[in-house]
């Protein structure tokens, strides 16, 4: 019966707890939904301008290839196809993360998100 009694007493003060610190929990979790909603949407743009900046030196390391000739020693063929290799998956993260509706969502209704990941 004491164990039952004590029980009892530890849910009747984590019902008063949550009562109490409830709302700003809530508040609290929007909040993080939609700090981390802006965070995928600037992971975005950066790589989406990494990706930019490596085209254009892409761009330029085949230029010189072009000059120099397909048999010359300045390594800017492999520096062009490489640049471009990584550029392309950089790219297609930021377009993924700047495409990504629950990140737009998170943004202006970050409840729906949260109510997203909560059933889902």
């Amino acid at each position: 019966m004491m164990l039952e009694e004590k029980a009892t007493e530890l849910l009747t003060k984590f019902e008063s707890i949550a009562d109490q610190v409830g709302p700003q929990a809530v508040e609290a979790t929007l909040s993080a939904v939609q700090y981390a909603s802006v965070g995928g949407l600037v992971t975005g743009v950066v790589l989406t301008a990494a990706a930019a900046i490596l085209a254009n030196f892409s761009f330029k390391f085949y230029k010189e290839e072009c000059k120099q000739g397909p048999h010359s020693e300045g390594g800017y063929g492999f520096a062009s196809l490489a640049s471009a290799v990584v550029g392309a998956f950089l790219g297609m993260g930021g377009l993924a993360n700047l495409f990504n509706v629950w990140h737009w969502v998170g943004i202006f209704d970050p409840a729906a998100v949260l109510a997203a990941k909560i059933v889902l």
